[in-house]
C-alpha cells in the first residue's frame, strides 16, 4: 500500500506540477521546466505568485510518482493494474502556491478566471470520472487561512468539468477542514461530496530543522542559506538571571499581533519582553482605526468591552510610537519560519508568547511557530485559534497546565481569548527573575521531554501513518468529521 502520484507532463529535468496554467511557461524554458525557488523568485518578480507548485505532499520522504501514460487500465474492473498485484490508490496531486485564490482564479491578477483545474489533461479528467483506484488530491496543507467560498469554487469547477466530487480529496492545515465545509453545505447541500482531511505539515518540517541544526549549523530554506543554533541541555539548565522575561515574534503584521503588544505596552509590560515589529510593514489603512473597528470573520469586534478596547487603544499609541523593534533580524519582513533559529533569543528570555499565523480568521492553523518554543525547549503561551493545546497533547507533547491558566485554550469567543491569553502573560511577565529561577527547575523535565518526542517522529512513520490515513479516508463514503492524516 503506497502514495502514487501521477503527473500530466515530465520536463528534461522531472515531473512538472500538475495544474500549471501553460499560458506562462517563457520562464519555465530557461530553467528546464524545474518549479524550484529561484525560478519561483523571478516568477513572482513579473506575476506576483505562481499559481501551483510542487510540495511532494509535504511528506518528508520520497513518493512513487508516474507520468500518466504509464497507466494500464483494466477495462472490466475499471482499476488500474499493477505489476505485483498489490492494491494501491493513484493520486493526481494539484498543490497551490501562496494564496489558494490565485490557483482557483478568483484573485484580480494574471491568473484572474484561471482556474488549475482547467490545466489538468483530458486523460487525467476521464481517469478521475471512471477509474474507481484514481483521485485527484487538493492539497493546500502549506496554509490553513480557508474558507468555505474555497469549496464553493471547487464544486462550481466541477460541474463545469463534469468532475465527481466524490473522486477529489481536499486537504489542508486547517484543524477544522471539514467544519468550514460544512457551513457551505448548510447554505449548499450538495448530493455529492468532497472528502476533507487536515495534515501539519509544519510539524514535519521543524522536527527535521532541529534535526539539522543539532548536526550542523547552517540550513537552507527557501532559497535562503544561513548560519543557525538551537540551546543545548546544558544551556536550558544553567542559564539563570535572564535579562528580559517574554519573547514575542512576529514577522507579518497582524491585528492579534498589534492587540497583544498594544495590551502589553498599556501596563509597561513590553520593557519586560524582547519582541520584534515593524509597523511599517502593515499593508493597509490606519492601523489605528483597524484595531478599533475591525471585526474577525464573524462579524465580531476585536475587542469587546470598554475597559480592554480602551487599553488597547492607549497601548497602542506607545507601540506606535516605537514602531519597530527587532529581535535578531533587523529585516523583520524578510524572515522565514525556517533556517532563522538563533538559540541566544531563547537563552535570554523565561517564556515565549507565540503569536501564531491566525487568529481572528476561520481556519483553525498550527504553524511551525507553535513548535519553535518545542524546539528551543522553551516554555510556551500560544496566541491562536482554540484548541492549539489540545491537538499538542494528542501528538503525545506536554504543556503547562499545572504552572499556569490555559484555559484560553478552550475559549471560541476571539475577544475573550485574547484577554486570557494577555491576563495569564501578564502574570508571568510580573514573576521576578528569582521566582522564575526556581520554577525553571520543575519546567525542565517537560521541555526536554518535549524536544525528544519531537524528535522522536521518524520520516517512515510519518509516511506510513499519512498513507494509512488516506487509505482508511476512502474506504466509506466522504467523511463528516474534522479528519487528520497524521
Amino acid at each position: 500500500m503506497r502514495i502514487k502520484r501521477v503527473f500530466d507532463i515530465q520536463g528534461p529535468n522531472g515531473f512538472v506540477p500538475n495544474g500549471w496554467n501553460w499560458n506562462y511557461t517563457e520562464d519555465m524554458w530557461n530553467h528546464n521546466f524545474v518549479v524550484n525557488h529561484n525560478f519561483i523568485e523571478k516568477f513572482n518578480s513579473k506575476y506576483v505568485q505562481v499559481p501551483v507548485f510542487d510540495c511532494n505532499l509535504n511528506i518528508p520522504l520520497d513518493l512513487d510518482n508516474i507520468h500518466i501514460s504509464d497507466i494500464h487500465v483494466n477495462d472490466k474492473t475499471k482499476m488500474i493494474l499493477t505489476h505485483d498485484g498489490i492494491f494501491n490508490n493513484y493520486f493526481l496531486t494539484i498543490h497551490p502556491y501562496g494564496s489558494v485564490d490565485t490557483c482557483i482564479g478568483t484573485n484580480t491578477n494574471y491568473h484572474e478566471n484561471s482556474h488549475t483545474l482547467d490545466f489538468i489533461s483530458e486523460i487525467a479528467k476521464k481517469h478521475i470520472r471512471t477509474i474507481k483506484n484514481f483521485y485527484l488530491i487538493f492539497d493546500y496543507s502549506t496554509e490553513g487561512d480557508i474558507r468555505n467560498s474555497l469549496f464553493e469554487n471547487l464544486h462550481k469547477k466541477c460541474v463545469e468539468l463534469d468532475l465527481p466530487p466524490n473522486k477529489i480529496i481536499v486537504i489542508s492545515a486547517s484543524m477544522n477542514t471539514r467544519s468550514i465545509y460544512e457551513e457551505f453545505l448548510k447554505e449548499n447541500p450538495q448530493e455529492i461530496q468532497f472528502y476533507t482531511a487536515y495534515y501539519a505539515w509544519s510539524f514535519i518540517a521543524k522536527k527535521k530543522e532541529t534535526e539539522h541544526l543539532l548536526r550542523e549549523s547552517v540550513f537552507e530554506f527557501n532559497g535562503h542559506m544561513n548560519k543557525c543554533s538551537i540551546m543545548n541541555f546544558d544551556e536550558l539548565r544553567n542559564t539563570k538571571n535572564k535579562p528580559k522575561k517574554c519573547l514575542i515574534f512576529n514577522r507579518r503584521v497582524a491585528p492579534h499581533r498589534l492587540i497583544i503588544l498594544s495590551l502589553l505596552e498599556s501596563d509597561k509590560l513590553l520593557d519586560e519582553c524582547s519582541y520584534s515589529i515593524d509597523l511599517k510593514l502593515w499593508e493597509h489603512d490606519s492601523i489605528g482605526l483597524e484595531l478599533a473597528n475591525g471585526t474577525d470573520y464573524d462579524g465580531n469586534g476585536y475587542i469587546q468591552g470598554k475597559e480592554y478596547k480602551s487599553k488597547m487603544i492607549n497601548g497602542f499609541f506607545g507601540l506606535n510610537k516605537i514602531e519597530k523593534s527587532v529581535v535578531d533580524y533587523d529585516n523583520v519582513g524578510g524572515v522565514w519560519g525556517f533556517g532563522f533559529e538563533h538559540k541566544e533569543p531563547y537563552l535570554n528570555t523565561y517564556f515565549s508568547l507565540i503569536t501564531e499565523t491566525l487568529f481572528y480568521e476561520h481556519g483553525h492553523y498550527i504553524s511551525e511557530k507553535t513548535f519553535k518554543g518545542i524546539s528551543h525547549m522553551h516554555p510556551f503561551i500560544v496566541l491562536g485559534k482554540p484548541g492549539i493545546l489540545k491537538q499538542l497533547k494528542k501528538w503525545g507533547f506536554k504543556t503547562f497546565s499545572d504552572f499556569w491558566d490555559e484555559s484560553y485554550d478552550d475559549i471560541k469567543n476571539n475577544s475573550e481569548r485574547m484577554i486570557k491569553v494577555f491576563e495569564v502573560t501578564k502574570s508571568l511577565i510580573e514573576k521576578t527573575n528569582e521566582e522564575w529561577d526556581e520554577l525553571y527547575q520543575k519546567l525542565i523535565p517537560i521541555l526536554e521531554y518535549n524536544r525528544n518526542h519531537l524528535l522522536g517522529f521518524s520520516e517512515e512513520n510519518i509516511l506510513n501513518t499519512y498513507t494509512q490515513n488516506l487509505y482508511k479516508l476512502l474506504e466509506n463514503e466522504p467523511n463528516q468529521e474534522n479528519y487528520s492524516l497524521f
